[in-house]
C-alpha cells in the first residue's frame, strides 16, 4: 500500500507538515470520513464495503498512484529509507548525516553552502548534520583563512574509515536493488512498481 505521506514529494513538498497539510486538503475535499486507499488519490469512506465499484472516486480520470513523478518520488523516498536502516543501525547517522558524509568523500572539503546546493537538503539540515558528525568524530570544521565567516567541513580518518565502509554497504545495496528489478517488461513504470508495490 502506497503511504499517503509521501503524496506531498510529487508536489515539492517533502517534510512531516507538507505531508499533513496535504492530507488535510483531500480530506476537506472528501469530507471527514474518508480514508486514503492504495490507488492515492481515491477515498473510501470508513464504513464502506471493499468493493472497488462502491468506492468513491473524486476524480476518476487521474490516478494519483499511476502519475510518473509522484512514482519516482515514492519509488526514492523508499530507496532511500531500505538503505538508511541499513547505515543507522551500523553506525547510528541519520539520512542528512548519510548526506554530508557521502558528499564530502568526493571532494577534499566544502562548505555547509556547497553541500547544501548540492544534496538538495536545507542549509538547516546540513548545518546540524555537520555539528552531530563533528562532536561525533567524523568530520572537522575550519575557519577558511580568506573569508571568516566561511566554514569549511571535512572528513577525519576516522570519517573516512567509516565512509569507506560506507561505500561497501552501498555497492551491495545497489546490486541487490538491480537484481530486483530484473524481470520486467523494461518499461519505467514496471521498475516502480517493483521498488513500491501497491499490495
Amino acid at each position: 500500500m502506497i503511504d499517503p505521506e509521501a503524496a506531498p514529494y510529487f508536489l515539492g513538498q517533502g517534510d512531516q507538515n507538507g505531508a499533513s497539510v496535504f492530507a488535510f486538503s483531500f480530506l476537506m475535499k472528501c469530507g471527514s470520513h474518508c480514508k486514503f486507499n492504495a490507488n492515492g488519490c481515491r477515498h473510501t469512506p470508513m464504513n464502506a464495503p471493499n468493493d472497488p465499484s462502491e468506492v468513491h472516486h473524486p476524480n476518476p480520470e487521474f490516478l494519483l498512484a499511476e502519475f510518473l513523478p509522484y512514482q519516482l518520488a515514492v519509488a526514492a523516498s523508499r530507496v532511500s529509507k531500505e538503505f538508511a536502516m541499513l547505515y543507522s543501525k551500523r553506525f547510528g547517522i541519520t539520512v542528512p548525516e548519510w548526506r554530508v558524509v557521502a558528499h564530502l568523500s568526493q571532494v577534499e572539503k566544502a562548505s555547509v553552502r556547497e553541500i547544501h546546493q548540492r544534496v538538495d537538503m536545507d542549509k538547516s539540515k546540513v548545518s546540524r548534520a555537520a555539528s552531530r558528525l563533528t562532536d561525533a568524530g567524523y568530520v572537522s570544521k575550519e575557519t577558511d583563512p580568506g573569508d571568516g565567516r566561511l566554514v569549511e567541513l571535512r572528513l577525519t580518518p576516522k570519517g573516512s574509515d567509516m565512509m569507506r565502509e560506507l561505500a561497501g554497504m552501498a555497492e551491495a545495496f545497489q546490486a541487490q536493488l538491480t537484481e530486483r528489478l530484473h524481470g520486467t517488461d523494461g518499461s519505467l513504470g514496471a521498475l516502480l512498481k517493483r521498488i513500491t508495490p501497491t499490495d
